[in-house]
């Protein structure tokens, strides 16, 4: 029996050492006191664990999605919701396919995979710091803060996350460690993050939240579009839809970047042909919009249109119409940047996946070195594509690491 130590007790971290503890001794060591707590909070606390719709091609970068593709293959999501079923954690999944614990809480989804980590007798060291991690001859050892004696391991597991949501206990001290080893590390930035904007177009919209799509551009060309709920606040725009662009935007440098807002995805032959079927009405244009817009969006409609509140639509030209709807179809909105890491969900960077063999999760420069999760440079959109990840790359690292003759 070898000596196999993961550092990082979220869930791929979790998910790893249910597969590898009985074959070998396991030790997880995480930097919280309690274990999965950024898990706990995911889905806005329901816990979106996954997505129906989960595709390779939908994650980042681009260079990433043939690794992507092969973990994926390698624990699949229905084998790790089946995986989760075995442990007690039933799911439902909604129309737009977001997979959620029948619970609704993902605080239950944490507290029973701690109680099925303690039962299994995987040994759990919280709030621990790991502050060095050496490679010695054919083992590692690992240095935690304020403990004289360190680790012994055959195997390191790495699935201590990014530098999303620190005040969660975020931390990537140890990348310092791997960059020793000879691994190379991509810029974290934040991800999954809400984009700040300029304020004064849209500060009549604070506090709206609707569906709607949004493209974002730079001077040269258009980076991304995304269609999804977008909430409107003082500061610009929260929500997937913004968030699922927000990796898009450097912080760093100078850029000019904008985004285009469609408020009527889906929606725009319909309001055309309501207005179409009404242009000799006195009902007042601004009625009509809000059969499909919030009161806000619609007023700010006609206001930048300078068409009075009160105008009825057969007064209306056709022209002014035609404004109007390229306004509700392209509003044009002047980005700023993103929010820091206290506000994203998950950040991009960390270590390269070109080092990282997929079919084991084991470091193609270190052996007996492992990779899963967020340290990873992949990341995908809202809705559980991250959580899978975490359990698929998780997964596939525990079983490579349970099958080790040490």
């Amino acid at each position: 029996m070898g000596q196999i130590v993961i550092i990082g007790a979220g869930p791929a971290g979790i998910i790893a050492a249910l597969q590898a503890v009985g074959v070998h001794a396991v030790t997880l060591i995480d930097l919280n006191d309690t274990v999965g707590r950024k898990l706990a909070a995911t889905g806005a606390g329901r816990g979106n664990l996954s997505n129906r719709n989960l595709n390779a091609d939908m994650y980042n970068p681009t260079k990433a999605q043939k690794f992507v593709q092969d973990v994926l293959a390698n624990a699949t999501p229905q084998e790790t919701l089946e995986q989760l079923e075995r442990l007690g954690i039933y799911t439902y999944a909604t129309d737009d396919g977001w997979i959620y614990p029948v619970s609704n809480s993902a605080s239950n989804v944490s507290e029973l995979l701690d109680a099925h980590l303690r039962s299994s007798g995987v040994r759990i060291l919280l709030s621990a710091r790991v502050i060095n991690l050496v490679r010695t001859a054919n083992r590692f050892t690992i240095h935690i803060e304020g403990s004289q004696e360190p680790l012994a391991a055959d195997a390191v597991l790495l699935a201590s996350g990014g530098k999303a949501a620190p005040q969660l206990g975020a931390d990537m001290d140890i990348l310092q460690s791997i960059a020793r080893l000879g691994h190379t590390l991509e810029p974290v930035l934040p991800a999954l993050a809400p984009i700040t904007t300029a304020p004064k177009p849209i500060q009549k919209l604070q506090g709206v939240r609707m569906d709607l799509t949004l493209s974002l551009f730079d001077s040269k060309a258009r980076l991304g579009r995304t269609t999804g709920n977008a909430i409107f606040t003082q500061w610009g725009l929260n929500g997937p839809a913004a968030m699922n662009l927000s990796h898009l935007v450097q912080t760093s440098g100078s850029h000019d970047y904008w985004l285009s807002i469609d408020f009527l995805p889906g929606q725009s032959k319909q309001l055309r042909d309501l207005l179409r079927e009404y242009q000799e009405s006195e009902i007042p244009l601004l009625v009509l919009l809000k059969s499909i817009l919030p009161p806000k969006v619609a007023r700010l409609m006609v206001d930048k249109c300078d068409i009075p509140a009160a105008a009825p639509v057969r007064s209306i030209s056709r022209v002014e119409i035609e404004k109007c709807f390229e306004l509700m179809t392209s509003f044009r909105l002047p980005v700023t940047g993103v929010r820091g890491f206290e506000y994203a969900q998950l950040s991009t960077g960390g270590v390269a996946v070109s080092e990282v063999d997929s079919h084991s999760m084991m470091s193609r420069k270190v052996r007996g070195l492992y990779f899963a999760g967020e340290i990873l440079n992949v990341h995908g959109p809202c809705g559980g594509f991250n959580l899978q990840w975490a359990f698929s790359s998780g997964m596939v690292a525990g079983k490579a690491m349970a099958a080790l003759t040490c």
